[in-house]
């Protein structure tokens, strides 16, 4: 039997909906499964067991089916409906980072200065998805920088690396912009995400490819929440390694900093040695 698989929107939604992927392996299925262009190495790193993969979800005229013509097609996300109950989802990463782009920014980020080192964004979504008020400033996180360590954007919109750059000079924080968010090639947010030591990001895509490669991480979600993000101190769709700190009033995103410094203080956070 051979099943082609079509993916999810956005790219959050598309790593997160790759978890599902797993419950095919060894399944005597042939896999067909089309992906985003930007994820194509990931998932051939991620799932060397599929069949084939193409990097096709964004081409108009497709030429695959016509040589793996399917028995059954589906889209990726509806596979829960066979294989996701309450209780038996598999919670543990599947994503895997390339270990010589993962060097090659940890490297980058030693220059900036010393660890911890933390990645974070600001900005979440377009705006027919509600960026509004998964939105914050560069400036909020001013608390949560003067803590200390190293501080890397990963904020991949057009205008974060000026917006960077000016807030360094402004303030005379170690705060550096990652050009990698910017890649087309998603191998390289993942890879420096893996680089650091920890992430504070709003919802956006940062916060299933941390959940999806297991990387420790914060979630600021506001009050008007998709329902991804439902209440509670974990993120239910990854492990334990994906807090969230819930807005309690609209726009005010000062409790869940504030409670983001304390956790971070409590941890006491230390860099940890990349593996060459």
């Amino acid at each position: 039997m051979r099943l082609a698989l079509w993916d999810e929107q956005g790219i959050g939604d598309r790593l997160l909906a790759a978890n599902l992927l797993r419950n095919l392996q060894g399944k005597g299925i042939e896999v067909v499964y089309e992906c985003h262009p930007r994820l194509e190495q990931i998932m051939r790193r991620s799932f060397p067991w599929i069949d084939h993969i193409f990097p096709t979800s964004k081409t108009d005229y497709i030429e695959w089916p016509k040589q793996y013509p399917p028995d059954y097609k589906i889209a990726v996300m509806s596979l829960a409906k066979l294989y996701w109950s309450e209780g038996n989802m598999d919670r543990t990463p599947y994503l895997a980072p390339n270990s010589d782009l993962v060097q090659k920014y940890r490297t980058e980020f030693e220059s900036y200065g010393p660890g911890p080192y933390y990645a974070f964004t600001w900005k979440g979504g377009a705006l027919k998805t509600n960026t509004k008020y998964r939105t914050m400033k560069l400036r909020d996180f001013r608390p949560l920088i003067e803590m200390g360590g190293t501080w890397i954007s990963m904020q991949y919109h057009d205008e974060a690396k000026g917006k960077v750059e000016r807030f360094r000079e402004e303030t005379g924080l170690p705060v550096f912009h990652c050009d990698g968010a910017q890649q087309s090639d998603y191998d390289h947010t993942l890879s420096a995400l893996a680089a650091v030591d920890y992430t504070i990001t709003v919802c956006n895509s940062v916060v299933h490819t941390c959940g999806a490669a297991g990387l420790p991480c914060t979630v600021l979600v506001p009050k008007k929440r998709a329902w991804r993000y439902p209440k509670g101190e974990h993120f239910p769709w990854y492990g334990d390694h994906i807090r969230q700190e819930h807005q309690e009033k609209d726009m005010d995103w000062s409790a869940p900093l504030e409670n983001t410094r304390k956790y971070l203080e409590s941890c006491n956070y230390r860099s940890r040695t990349i593996a060459a």
